[in-house]
């Protein structure tokens, strides 16, 4: 990897052809190696977030620094919502600049709060742990 490479992105669980877990230090290698060659990283937390693994994000815990996030299916459990963040990035965008499918929908920005909170509140992350040991502690 050198300074040509623009972003990596990677899911913390590869999800793709099983359950794929990166050996011990990888996420935080990747993450070191982004900064030091001024890549973007980007985490793919599509299948991992929003406690599916036990925290919050399947990288939580860890010391990866991520430039932006993938997020979708979990965010709305289910309803059709997939942002993707990195403020540095949206205080440029302007009306107009960037569009998609579900951009800027108020139903589904409701929907991913009612879901967000649900899972904050009722502390689910902590269920999952005890049913299942968290990406974090393997």
């Amino acid at each position: 990897m050198d300074r040509e490479v623009a972003a990596v992105i990677l899911e913390p669980i590869q999800g793709e052809g099983g359950v794929n877990l990166p050996v011990e230090g990888y996420l935080e290698a990747v993450s070191v190696l982004c900064r030091k060659n001024g890549s973007y990283l980007i985490i793919d937390e599509v299948q991992t977030g929003f406690c599916r693994t036990g925290p919050m994000f399947a990288i939580d815990g860890l010391n990866v620094r991520p430039d932006f996030f993938t997020l979708a299916k979990g965010i709305a459990g289910g309803f059709p919502f997939g942002p993707c963040h990195d403020r540095e990035v949206a205080l440029k965008l302007q009306k107009g600049d960037h569009g998609g499918t579900y951009c800027g929908n108020p139903l589904g920005c409701a929907v991913a709060y009612a879901v967000i909170k649900h899972l904050v509140e009722t502390d689910i992350g902590k269920n999952v742990n005890r049913s299942v040991p968290s990406f974090a502690k393997t």
